[in-house]
């Protein structure tokens, strides 16, 4: 009986024995249907049908595509009526290559960092599914590779869940991730808590600490009493005892309620800083007479920043011509250290002077000039000029020290005022604001922070000509027999060719382009930007088919973002136009021909579109930043996070940073930069002290 069956086995096979190349295809009883495609959808997916169909039914490669050409519809086979027209009937793999050029995705930077920048916004099967539509156009990943990018687009809490249990592979992560959101999904609802949620990374035991103001402070004119005396009038001010038990207490400097954010809208009182002075026996009793009261000063003074109740002025001292800000929020009169040596007058040296500044830091007085003769509108004034850290000015002069003079007239709006003088009439007339470049400086930032970033605005400067060689300027390796590729241009309307013409002309004028005559030529596309404008776009897509995909690490965002524990004060910095800072390798110059309704034109920069640049510039960012990353320095592509514990380190840190950049001749722009902020928002994330949250407007 068992002999039987196994002849009738072998009847019903045919006599032939199963082989290795029948076990991919289906069996021989079942049917396929040929799938059909009319150009809406990803190609790949009639592509993998076609290929499945072909193995079935043992198609000739000479008739694969007539097969596939059969089953297209709409505007998909309108396309091939013209693909045949203009090339005849091409073989599998060029047909292949045309059909995902034509109805692939929409242009992109690169499959890889679109794959890397997925996150989970709904349930885990809705970002599965969507991290599974763009794993296949990202290259090969090793499996450790995908596991890893899946499970950071999960997003904290889910995802350190799933890495807990070190899925193997894909389809583990994938189905832990599941099973993972079903069990918080019937964990029951625990009330909510009546602090306010800490963020997700977990931060250090929190000290009361005086909150940096968010915006600049409006420093009204000290009270006519408060000039007649110390302790008079309604100002108070505040010893360091008071302010050191102030800030235990979590209290304002200003008033008995607790300080938070925004908490200055409310209560706009000056801030006064109390000297403190270490005294020394060889003092004078003169000097112990004319200093009875410490300096106190305003924080825009120091800063740099004019606000209302300054005026500005033109003054003479010595040999140098000084800009003078006329303060009402100080109280007396002050000199920077540069604006010292220039003058060429002595610099007495007394006992050392401090002052606390509302904030905790403390500014050192390093001298005074004594009766320094101050020639504003050829006129000589004397005054005491006390020596001390500005940014912005030279000299800062107080409106007690010109209310000595007699009675004042004021004309703000004007910028003019005019008193009497030995029985003349005086008029000074201020100066429109020396132009300050805007740095991004948050209002956070601190006056050291303010000419730190000064002595580096070469950096924001923009880039003149080619950028410097790297060891990682970009090459282009094609995979062997790869033949030349060239594109068709698109059809343009006349006001693109106008964009065109312009932008052409203008990468021509900074050195990045230049004409060319190569054998590859790819398209190019203007897209529009939400401001109005247009960005123009070279479609790589052909040649990126043929080109070897670079297998460099691409950071993982949630990695990243757990190296921020305990930090405090961010610095952000954006690249400008961060791959045109990198070459191209002369060799490879030719394969970024992109053509133009009117010319042929190639990159002597990388270009944007190139699907291995994402990994040349990490790679050059990471050799670059290499002695700080993980220390204080996270890096991802063009965008630079500096992260501190402390304000000291901070500034520390930065001018590192800056040191290297500017030594490797890397530019930044300005205004999508960031500096010593308690906030920022980096790679649609919120960090902050208090963790890391996900951005509401990336939502």
């Amino acid at each position: 009986m068992k002999e039987k069956s196994a002849s009738s086995s072998d009847s019903s096979a045919g006599g032939r024995p199963e082989g290795p190349r029948d076990l991919d295809r289906p069996p021989k009883f079942q049917k396929l249907d040929f799938s059909r495609y009319d150009g809406k959808t990803d190609p790949m997916l009639f592509i993998n049908k076609c290929e499945s169909y072909f193995r079935q039914e043992r198609t000739m490669a000479e008739e694969r595509v007539w097969m596939a050409s059969y089953n297209l519809e709409d505007v998909a086979q309108l396309w091939y009526i013209q693909l045949q027209e203009d090339e005849g009937t091409p073989p599998w793999g060029r047909f292949k290559d045309l059909l995902n050029l034509r109805f692939g995705p929409p242009l992109r930077s690169a499959p890889l960092f679109e794959l890397a920048e997925c996150r989970r916004t709904g349930t885990v099967e809705e970002y599965s599914n969507r991290f599974q539509a763009l794993l296949p156009r990202a290259g090969r990943l090793a499996e450790a590779q995908r596991v890893q990018l899946f499970t950071g687009g999960l997003l904290p809490p889910l995802s350190h869940a799933v890495r807990i249990h070190n899925p193997e592979t894909l389809a583990a992560a994938m189905s832990l991730a599941r099973q993972v959101e079903l069990m918080e999904i019937d964990r029951p609802v625990q009330p909510p808590p009546r602090a306010p949620p800490r963020g997700l990374l977990p931060a250090p035991v929190p000290r009361p600490a005086l909150p940096v103001p968010q915006q600049p402070l409006a420093l009204p004119a000290p009270p006519v009493a408060a000039q007649q005396g110390r302790g008079e009038g309604n100002q108070r001010r505040l010893t360091p005892d008071e302010m050191t038990e102030r800030r235990r207490l979590g209290l304002c400097f200003n008033c008995n309620e607790k300080y938070t954010r925004g908490h200055n809208r409310f209560c706009r009182r000056i801030f006064f800083l109390e000297g403190v002075e270490i005294e020394d026996a060889a003092d004078t009793a003169g000097d112990a007479e004319h200093d009875a009261e410490a300096p106190c000063f305003s924080l825009h003074a120091v800063a740099g920043v004019p606000m209302a109740g300054t005026m500005q002025l033109t003054v003479a001292l010595g040999a140098a011509s000084l800009v003078a800000l006329l303060d009402s929020g100080s109280t007396h009169n002050f000199i920077s250290e540069e604006a010292a040596r220039r003058s060429g007058l002595p610099l007495r040296q007394r006992p050392r002077l401090t002052a606390l500044v509302a904030n905790g830091e403390r500014v050192t007085c390093v001298g005074i000039i004594r009766d320094a003769p101050l020639l504003i509108d050829g006129d000589s004034f004397p005054a005491d000029l006390y020596v001390m850290p500005l940014a912005g000015y030279d000299v800062v002069l107080t409106t007690r020290w010109v209310g000595e003079l007699g009675p004042i007239v004021w004309d703000l709006g004007r910028r003019r005022m005019s008193f009497q003088r030995q029985g003349r009439p005086v008029s000074w007339t201020g100066v429109a604001s020396p132009s300050v470049p805007a740095l991004g400086v948050t209002t956070e930032a601190s006056p050291l922070l303010e000419a730190l970033l000064l002595s580096f605005g070469g950096l924001f400067a923009d880039p003149v000509g080619l950028p410097p060689k790297f060891a990682h300027d970009h090459r282009i390796l094609l995979k062997p027999d790869a033949q030349p590729v060239a594109v068709r241009p698109y059809r343009y309307p006349a006001a693109h060719k106008d964009e065109l013409e312009r932008q052409c002309a203008a990468m021509i004028d900074q050195g990045i382009v230049r004409r060319s005559d190569s054998l590859f030529s790819s398209p190019v596309l203007l897209v529009k930007k939400p401001d109005g404008s247009w960005r123009f776009c070279v479609d790589y897509r052909a040649l990126n088919a043929l080109t070897v995909k670079d297998a460099f690490p691409i950071p993982v965002v949630d990695e990243l973002l757990d190296e921020l524990h305990g930090a405090k004060f961010f610095t952000k910095l954006d690249l400008r136009s961060g791959y045109h800072q990198v070459r191209m390798r002369p060799e490879d110059v030719h394969k970024t021909a992109f053509r133009t309704h009117d010319c042929l034109y190639e990159f002597l920069v990388m270009a944007f579109g190139l699907c291995t640049a994402p990994a040349t510039f990490q790679a050059l960012m990471n050799d670059v930043l290499r002695p700080f990353l993980r220390r204080f320095v996270l890096v991802f592509f063009d965008d630079i996070l500096i992260y501190s514990t402390t304000w000291a380190d901070h500034l520390r840190h930065l001018r590192a940073v800056l040191n290297e950049l500017r030594h490797h001749q890397l530019f930044f722009k300005r205004t999508k930069c960031s500096f010593g902020a308690s906030s920022v928002t980096y790679l649609g994330h919120v960090i902050s002290a208090a963790g890391v949250a996900m951005d509401p407007a990336k939502v």
